[in-house]
């Protein structure tokens, strides 16, 4: 697992890259977007576009993109 922190805000949140049971790389945030809205949706949240645009500039390794939207769920 990799962790970043996001501060600058009002407050400070955590994004996790992590491996699930299936070896596929998957971020979190836990800001409240992406707790209560993004995920369920099947997007991703401001900090963790941002941390993924960081990585397509060349300042990280490539990131997961965002997932495609889960339809039926």
């Amino acid at each position: 697992m990799v962790l970043w922190t996001v501060a600058g805000g009002r407050q400070a949140y955590q994004i996790a890259l992590e491996r699930d049971e299936k070896g596929n790389l998957r971020l979190h945030c836990t800001c409240a977007d992406a707790i209560y809205r993004a995920e369920e949706a099947g997007r991703f949240c401001k900090h963790v576009r941002g941390l993924q645009e960081f990585a397509r500039q060349g300042f990280l390794p490539l990131l997961p993109e965002e997932p495609a939207a889960r339809l039926g769920a």
